[in-house]
């Protein structure tokens, strides 16, 4: 049972002058406790997120490198990495480039991309695994290998 809500419900039994016995604050405490932990646990959490989805990428101009990504990394187009809108940094995803059926492993550390239609931005070096540097786009299949630990 977390300390936190025992001590919560202590202080809203003082200042509104309920009288709740120690049973009952103890069920109190135990009620929330488990509701907290419900939204940890796989009914709300990483269940709701598509394995598969297909969509376009594209990837980052290399004047990008050395800046920060929305992860707190330094963006190396060397590295295998992708932007995502919403997927948690350290997510590892499998990219296929649908015309040529090339595929490459690449780690979420950003947020984007921010143009319509887009469903990553990769790096240098995953676009060119995926051999799309000359056309800038490619249609992929991309599936997530494993999201990363809960905090």
């Amino acid at each position: 049972m977390f300390p936190r809500i025992r001590i919560a419900l202590k202080s809203v039994d003082s200042r509104l002058g309920i009288n709740i016995s120690g049973g009952v604050l103890s069920l109190l405490a135990t009620l929330l406790t488990a509701v907290f932990s419900l939204s940890s646990c796989s009914l709300f959490g990483p269940s709701e997120i598509k394995r598969e989805f297909v969509g376009v990428a594209s990837y980052y101009s290399n004047g990008l490198a050395g800046n920060r990504t929305a992860s707190g990394d330094i963006y190396d187009p060397n590295r295998l990495t992708a932007a995502h809108r919403s997927l948690p940094f350290g997510t590892r995803l499998s990219v296929e480039n649908l015309r040529n059926r090339k595929k490459v492993k690449v780690v979420v550390n950003d947020r984007g991309p921010f143009i319509r239609g887009r469903v990553l931005d990769l790096s240098r070096r995953a676009a060119r695994k995926l051999d799309f540097l000359g056309d800038g786009l490619a249609e992929v299949r991309v599936m997530i290998l494993s999201l990363p630990p809960p905090r």
